[in-house]
């Protein structure tokens, strides 16, 4: 049992990692103002567009990225200027 959950948390800070990663990689993409649909950033990312789907919701909800979906491009933009506040980065 104590080995499941030792690897479970290594899991957990990788897969953290990567998701970081992914988050940092799709606020680029939608700061070229190409557009980037889910199935587009699954494959760039090489991950589901589900996990696409919940990357794009926590940057909507946890970081507060005014991120919209333009039907007729079938993209994601900003609706308006937006960075990445660089103190979420920040080590304690």
């Amino acid at each position: 049992m104590k080995i499941e959950v030792i690897m479970n948390n290594e899991m957990k800070n990788k897969e953290k990692k990567q998701m970081l990663e992914r988050i940092i990689g799709i606020h680029q993409q939608i700061l070229t103002g190409n557009k980037p649909n889910s199935s587009q950033l699954a494959e760039l990312f090489n991950v589901s567009i589900s996990t696409i789907s919940r990357d794009i919701e926590f940057l909507r909800t946890c970081i507060n990225a005014p991120i919209e979906y333009d039907p007729h491009k079938r993209g994601y933009f900003y609706s308006a200027g937006y960075s990445i506040p660089i103190n979420l980065f920040t080590c304690k």
